[in-house]
């Protein structure tokens, strides 16, 4: 029978863990691989397109005119560590010469905006790199997951480590950071995760998670005053504001089932996107249709199998059936009739 195996575990952090549990460290992110044979993947209307041969994920996709730009790490075997890694219609660009991760970008005219981290896993620095030169945004133990551009400011949203106590018995807590043109604000006064910003009319959201009692709660924050999505055991990965409406994409854990399930906030109101185990680490809306991406836990006659999943106004469309590969949708972006989707595929 085939086995749970690392992989799925490193989907299930991505999606709700981090807001499930007061213990995760930011460098939980930065493990070494399980296997080499996940590799960063650009799915172009559901045709994969596979970036990097060797260990890599595709983190976010974003496209500007003509030019795709996908972001995400490549492991160096030989350094035993990732890179930071730019992809400009196909062909890899790495950001730093240390341990990095880079997980968002967004483009805006001759600008090319990454966020991310750079530094050994007890040490992660939020770093945003503006056209490949690397700014550091805190030298805390830190990581930047998600950056906007908004007219002349950058908007950069992600967690800060805070650690007190003597040196023999020290007590870490995480809080909600937004970042504007390099000036950080706290989000929450308590552990507290920040994935996503959106900028619209002048309003700053973000979008994350707070670790209350017995498990976190899927967060939003409005130009800073916060709002409770769902209560415990949820986690808000994603946002996209069209007009007035305002999406969020995440998880909720469901106790009577023992896990959590893809969901999708429109103006506060959950709507659940799948039955079975699952996670949405994306929404991008386009027009009257909404793009959401993800994962579902696929249980097949060989066992279970994470499988890479696009909702599109609530209906799955699979990335990839065959069951002895895994594979997760990270990320989404719509441009004119093509639908963009970046993630990763691994065969076991």
């Amino acid at each position: 029978m085939k086995k749970r195996n690392v992989f799925v575990l490193g989907l299930l952090f991505m999606a709700i863990i981090a807001s499930l549990s007061a213990c995760v460290t930011l460098q939980s992110a930065f493990a070494a691989p399980a296997e080499p044979e996940s590799k960063a993947t650009l799915w172009i209307n559901g045709v994969p397109q596979i970036l990097n041969e060797t260990y890599s994920r595709a983190n976010s996709v974003f496209v500007y005119g003509s030019d795709v730009y996908v972001v995400g790490y490549i492991w160096e075997e030989e350094e035993n560590g990732a890179r930071a890694t730019l992809w400009v219609n196909g062909v890899p660009q790495t950001l730093s010469d240390t341990e990095s991760w880079a997980s968002d970008i967004h483009v805006s005219g001759d600008d090319v905006f990454v966020a991310g981290s750079v530094g050994p896993p007890r040490g992660r620095q939020a770093t945003v790199w503006v056209n490949g030169i690397a700014q550091t945004l805190s030298h805390a133990n830190s990581s930047a997951a998600s950056v906007f551009v908004y007219g002349n400011n950058v908007y950069v949203v992600g967690t800060v480590a805070r650690v007190t106590g003597t040196a023999l018995e020290r007590v870490g807590s995480n809080r909600a950071t937004l970042w504007i043109n390099g000036v950080p604000q706290t989000l929450s006064n308590v552990q507290s995760f920040g994935q996503s910003v959106f900028v619209s009319s002048n309003d700053v959201y973000v979008v994350g998670s707070e670790n209350v009692g017995q498990g976190g709660r899927a967060m939003l924050w409005t130009n800073g005053a916060s709002r409770i999505l769902s209560h415990p055991q949820s986690s808000g990965q994603s946002m996209f504001v069209s007009g007035n409406d305002v999406y969020v994409a995440g998880s909720v854990f469901v106790p009577q089932q023992g896990f959590s399930r893809a969901t999708l906030w429109v103006n506060g109101t959950p709507q659940t996107l799948n039955d079975t185990e699952s996670g949405a680490s994306s929404v991008f809306v386009s027009g009257s249709n909404i793009y959401v991406a993800g994962w579902e836990l696929y249980r097949g006659a060989e066992g279970g199998s994470g499988r890479a999943v696009l909702w599109v106004n609530g209906v799955p469309q699979i990335l990839n059936m065959e069951s002895w590969f895994e594979s997760e949708a990270s990320s989404v972006f719509v441009s004119g009739s093509n639908i963009y989707v970046a993630g990763v595929i691994a065969r076991w």
